[in-house]
């Protein structure tokens, strides 16, 4: 089985410069550790497609892998991209990706590259 990836530009990925504002790093982690969404930045409307058609970001659904107890479907939204959507499962995550592995280098990382941008 073919394991899946975040896209080349996720902003959970540790090898590219993707840098976020405090205020929504907070919102983002807020989301993920209750029980909020996180899509596909390239699935939104704000990148022209279709409302009410996003994806789950796989580079997320692999952030939670690795920092909440039970993983992804400790996430109800993600449980439900799991396992009423259909988009994917656990055993198809490649959690070798390069994709943050703790909350705090993820703050750390998002937050520096937006005040070496300054």
């Amino acid at each position: 089985m073919k394991k899946r990836s975040p896209c080349s530009t996720c902003p959970f990925r540790t090898n590219i410069d993707f840098p976020l504002t405090a205020g929504k790093v907070q919102t983002v982690l807020s989301a993920l550790q209750n029980d909020g969404d996180f899509p596909c930045h390239n699935t939104t409307p704000a990148t022209g497609k279709p409302p009410h058609q996003s994806k789950g970001c796989i580079g997320a659904a692999i952030f939670l892998e690795h920092v909440r107890d039970g993983g992804f479907r400790a996430n109800r939204a993600f449980r439900m991209r799991e396992g009423l959507f259909l988009e994917f499962g656990r055993e198809e995550l490649a959690t070798d990706a390069p994709v943050f592995r703790d909350v705090d280098s993820f703050i750390e990382a998002k937050t520096q590259l937006l005040n070496l941008k300054e």
